[in-house]
């Protein structure tokens, strides 16, 4: 009798004091002879009980998403969390033949005017880029048909502002600038895409301007 109590009790502190009292109440004399055989009545609320018994959860951190080439998400002052590419059909989520309202969702440009040096087309400028770059243009017919990198924005080919005329015409060997190679622009034809091209300005011998822009562009030159 005390082994079994002594187990009741053990079962107690398991299963909490909802199952004690019912393994306590149970615990007396075995069941009479010629009882139908089946499990214990304090077996049976041993089981209950555990059954019944919250399961434990593991805490899981989030998985940080990233974001890229397309989306692409941005930090505080509208710069770029992750490089963005320039390319092959536009910068991120910006999109050549995009609308103003479609562009303007995308997060990546602000600014937007009819006042720019051609007042036919209006402009905008990518999030973060000094004064004067990363200029959006928006044509009346194809709406965004260019758009101009800043800083380390580079083509997926790795053309950026600064690289040196040599390490260009090494990266697309097909440009072939109006003016000499240390002082020109030219345009190469953007690989992936058949309906656009990269305009490429040097100076001194290096890359000073860099635009995307769509084969059906008319608001400059």
């Amino acid at each position: 009798m005390r082994a079994r109590s002594s187990i009741v009790m053990a079962a107690c502190l398991t299963v909490g004091l909802t199952a004690c009292s019912t393994l306590r109440h149970q615990s007396g004399d075995a069941a009479p002879a010629g009882s139908p055989a089946s499990a214990t009545p304090a077996a049976s609320a041993v089981s209950t009980a555990i059954s019944t018994a919250p399961a434990s959860t593991v805490a899981t951190t989030p998985q940080s998403s990233g974001a890229a080439g397309g989306g692409s998400g941005s930090s505080g002052g509208g710069q770029p969390s992750t490089t963005l590419e320039l390319g092959p059909a536009g910068y991120g989520a910006l999109k050549l033949g995009m609308t103003k309202k479609q562009a303007e969702a995308t997060g990546l440009i602000a600014g937007y005017s009819t006042h720019g040096p051609n007042p036919v087309c209006p402009i905008a400028h990518l999030k973060g880029a000094p004064a004067g770059n990363g200029i959006v243009w928006f044509s009346p017919k194809h709406d965004v048909v260019a758009i101009s990198t800043y800083g380390s924005i580079a083509t997926p080919q790795g053309v950026r502002l600064d690289i040196t005329t040599a390490r260009l015409l090494k990266i697309y060997p097909s440009w072939n600038p109006l003016g000499t190679d240390a002082n020109g622009r030219g345009y190469v034809k953007v690989p992936g895409n058949a309906h656009a091209e990269y305009r490429i300005e040097t100076e001194k011998s290096k890359v000073s301007s860099l635009t995307l822009q769509a084969g059906n562009e008319d608001c400059y030159e």
